[in-house]
């Protein structure tokens, strides 16, 4: 037979269980959003160091990139690999951009956002077109470009670890003046 007076007491008796339980949950739970929000801020804070590497200072490089970093980008001139490993091959991807726009800068728009293994940025870049890209033709020598792109990065270790890369590719190429991007097989239209 249910004894009102039995249940009470036996809910009373289990509700220190569940409190107890409950602020056991709560107690860690603080502690593990201060340590993702602490990653997440450190990795924040290696864009800045990122944007100045784009920008040219290549000291940056040992500090902030892995030794095993790989790049992920589609080639802006339609050949070559999608992919690029390690500090070196960085290096001279960045040095290339530089020695076809000497002032090119690069400036974080939106972010970081960041996490515990990621942090994301989208940035803006201007510079002076000096010659030397593929298709290119010679009176878009000196002229100015602007172009936009997002930088996704995984950090392990206090490092950059992993790079996808999104450019706008054709208001890139458009502002050249590339009318045909090499390694580009254009579509016919059946007659």
């Amino acid at each position: 037979m249910y004894n009102p007076s039995k249940s009470f007491r036996a809910s009373l008796l289990a509700l220190p269980l569940a409190v107890g339980a409950t602020i056991a949950v709560a107690s860690t739970a603080p502690a593990a959003d201060a340590a993702q929000a602490a990653s997440a801020a450190s990795n924040a804070s290696l864009a800045e160091p990122w944007r100045l590497l784009w920008n040219g200072d290549l000291s940056y490089t040992d500090k902030i990139i892995s030794p095993d970093f790989v790049a992920h980008a589609a080639p802006i001139t339609g050949s070559g690999g999608d992919t690029i490993h390690g500090r070196a091959a960085l290096n001279a991807w960045i040095s290339g951009i530089k020695s076809i726009f000497p002032d090119l800068d690069f400036q974080i728009e939106v972010g970081p956002i960041a996490d515990r293994d990621h942090f994301v940025v989208r940035w803006r870049a201007r510079g002076t077109y000096h010659g030397g890209f593929p298709g290119a033709p010679a009176s878009s020598t000196g002229r100015k470009v602007t172009f936009t792109g997002t930088d996704t990065l995984r950090v392990k270790d206090g490092q950059l670890v992993e790079y996808w890369a999104n450019a706008d590719s054709l208001l890139f190429v458009q502002q050249l003046g590339i009318e045909t991007v090499p390694g580009v097989v254009k579509a016919t239209t059946a007659q």
